[in-house]
């Protein structure tokens, strides 16, 4: 079963598409940077959580130049099913970068569940009648220094997305 979808746009550019489920009325626009995007666990049902992961070599041209720094930059935005349940049984999204060369020792970790507090979500009542909380794009630039990453380490990014516990 297809749980990944590849969102393409060759020649579109950034932000020239709407979200496939939220749709043209949605504010929500996908390809924030490149030409493609991943869709994680995309019209999914019954109870699952898929997985997607992308793994690389720190290379010399990872050092930012600005600060002789090497960046991790990446971008994602959650797009969640609201189904209304305790936060224990609702839909979710998990990202993790970490660094295999040491001991996978963690440089980044983002996790929420739909309508979880504290998160600027948007809300978008379907026409399918469902609910589906988002934000916006959410860019991530981090610089964890040397004592954490350096030129030639392997670099793991997994993300999860997550139907709800009762129905998926």
């Amino acid at each position: 079963t297809d749980v990944t979808t590849f969102v393409g746009s060759p020649g579109g550019g950034p932000l020239s598409l709407p979200d496939a489920i939220l749709g043209a009325s949605a504010d929500l626009r996908v390809l924030c940077f490149y030409d493609y995007s991943a869709v994680i666990n995309f019209n999914r049902t019954g109870r699952n959580a898929n997985v997607l992961t992308q793994q690389t070599v720190i290379q010399s041209g990872d050092v930012d130049s600005l600060d002789n720094e090497i960046h991790l930059r990446f971008a994602f935005v959650p797009v969640l099913d609201d189904a209304g349940h305790t936060a224990e049984s609702q839909p979710y999204f998990f990202i993790a970068v970490r660094n295999v060369t040491r001991g996978n020792a963690l440089l980044y970790e983002a996790f929420a569940y739909a309508n979880q507090p504290g998160i600027p979500w948007k809300t978008f009542n379907h026409s399918n009648g469902r609910t589906y909380r988002y934000t916006d794009w959410q860019v991530v630039d981090i610089a964890p220094g040397s004592a954490s990453i350096a030129v030639g380490d392997t670099i793991v990014l997994e993300a999860i997305g997550a139907g709800c516990s009762q129905t998926g």
